[in-house]
């Protein structure tokens, strides 16, 4: 199961890098739509987005640095979940951007955010069957001294 999820989320993360990557303009342009960054930094978030979502993608499907790369799916799908909170709330008419210009625009509204808290869960599940759940614990699961 584990590994079906993480072809999951690592396929929707290879098409959302390599459609975006198709026009990185209009990603950039994505980017800042949100007005979370200034417009310098939303153009070098969305030319290096596109690289990094494939990137994930890509380690996903093949299994290379799995958890990293689920760790990583699942702060970028916190990042994104926030900038389209962030829009909702303020009230701002964006755009997705999610899949680039190829698969046509829709609002980045609540059903948006749903659909990336799915994203995150399963990013999290791959992230916990690769070891993940170890980081909770803390170093004190890993003190096998005396306690005194």
């Amino acid at each position: 199961m584990r590994r079906a999820v993480e072809v999951a989320v690592g396929l929707v993360f290879l098409a959302a890098g390599a459609l975006k990557a198709a026009d990185p303009v209009q990603a950039a342009m994505a980017v800042d739509a949100y007005d979370l960054l200034p417009p310098r930094a939303a153009l070098a978030v969305g030319l290096w987005l596109p690289g990094v979502e494939a990137a994930v993608g890509a380690a996903l499907l093949a299994g290379w640095f799995a958890r990293g790369a689920a760790a990583l799916a699942a702060a970028l799908s916190v990042a994104f979940l926030a900038a389209v909170g962030g829009a909702a709330v303020r009230g701002l008419d964006v755009q997705c951007g999610c899949f680039g210009p190829l698969l046509g625009a829709f609002d980045a509204g609540w059903h948006t955010a749903a659909l990336d808290l799915a994203l995150l869960a399963g990013a999290v599940y791959a992230w916990r069957g690769r070891g993940g759940a170890g980081a909770f614990r803390g170093a004190a699961a890993y003190d096998a001294g005396p306690k005194e």
